[in-house]
């Protein structure tokens, strides 16, 4: 944000008809902010924040979430088509933002209730791999027990990947917009409990499902691995 909109950033010194693309991951209205500097400087702008993992970074194959004017985002295509193969358009500017803070938020629910899922059948003495295929053929099948966890916190990988403080960071977003919309996200304050503990206990800059896994394993006092 500092970088587009204090006295001598960006915004300030952009020609009109400039088209900004926003791509971090900060609240709705302030993208709605900075999209109104821009228009009073007469700079276009949209958002377009990104979802999937490092890898897809690197391959060029991000999940693009973008808001705003649809002839701009049109204009934005072949810079966009770079990063990402999936380009979804949310609505206007701030859009973009909102899906991907509910995004976030829900895919740590799902980290939290599917490792404390592990735990518990743990304690129980079941085995993880008759957990899975259990699991697999009901409703509590997901892509965190399906790929995430046993591709690196299941085998004791906990480097990055996303970074357990920007999911911390996240949430906290996704929990304030909740608020304001007076919409309920109880299961997004457990998380973020989860990942609060992760950061208290050391794990700000490790891997965040490898974070959490680790924060319910000490207070399962058990521990976890294929």
């Amino acid at each position: 944000t500092r970088v587009l909109k204090s006295d001598d950033a960006l915004l300030s010194h952009a020609r009109p008809g400039t088209l900004v693309i926003e791509m971090s991951t900060t609240s709705p209205s302030t993208k709605i902010a900075l999209a109104a500097i821009a228009g009073v400087r007469g700079v276009d702008f949209i958002e377009c924040p990104v979802g999937k993992t490092m890898e897809h970074a690197i391959a060029g194959t991000l999940a693009l979430m973008a808001g705003g004017d649809a002839s701009l985002i049109d204009k934005a295509r072949p810079v966009l088509a770079a990063m990402g193969n999936e380009l979804h358009l949310c609505g206007a500017v701030g859009a973009g933002s909102a899906i991907k803070l509910i995004n976030n938020a829900l895919v740590a629910c799902i980290n939290a209730a599917s490792i404390e899922a592990l735990v518990a059948g743990r304690k129980a003495n079941l085995d993880i791999a008759l957990m899975m295929s259990v699991f697999k053929t009901t409703m509590a099948w997901n892509n965190a027990l399906a790929v995430g966890l046993p591709k690196k916190a299941l085998r004791r990988d906990f480097k990055p990947g996303f970074m357990t403080r920007l999911a911390h960071k996240d949430v906290a977003l996704a929990l304030a917009m909740a608020r304001d919309l007076d919409a309920p996200m109880t299961q997004g304050e457990a998380a973020y409990a989860i990942l609060d503990s992760a950061l208290q206990q050391g794990f700000a800059n490790d891997d965040t499902p490898g974070s959490m896994l680790r924060v319910c394993e000490a207070k399962g006092r058990v521990e976890l691995s294929l």
